[in-house]
């Protein structure tokens, strides 16, 4: 549980939510509710140090160069369907992107929900 966790929101948001949801939807159509996160992965150059006798600065190669790739991903726990993408930046770009792609693997006759976390 993260430490900053606010307990009676999220209980609020338990309750609300099928509210919500209908409050969203039109009447009568299937609702498929998808769970979404994002993360960053990738390499960043650190400070080489290695062991040397006294008044000895040995020269070390050390990689400098950095990247990050971005990840996206939402799963449906009801129909079992999964999706994801993989690209360079995070950006209200690729988060369209994103909901594009959630929308298209959704069963075509229904309404995608799509819960967020708070990044």
């Amino acid at each position: 549980m993260h430490p900053q966790a606010d307990l009676p929101r999220q209980e609020d948001f338990r309750k609300d939510f099928n509210t919500w949801v209908a409050e969203a939807v039109p009447r009568g159509k299937p609702v498929e509710v998808w769970f979404q996160d994002e993360a960053r992965a990738g390499q960043e150059g650190m400070l080489t140090r290695i062991r040397a006798r006294k008044n000895i600065c040995p020269r070390v190669v050390c990689d400098h160069r950095c990247g990050y790739a971005y990840l996206f991903a939402a799963g449906c726990a009801a129909t079992r369907a999964t999706m994801g993408h993989v690209c360079e930046r995070a950006d209200t770009g690729e988060m369209n992107r994103h909901l594009q792609e959630t929308s298209a693997a959704a069963l075509p006759a229904a309404h995608a929900v799509v819960v967020l976390d708070s990044a």
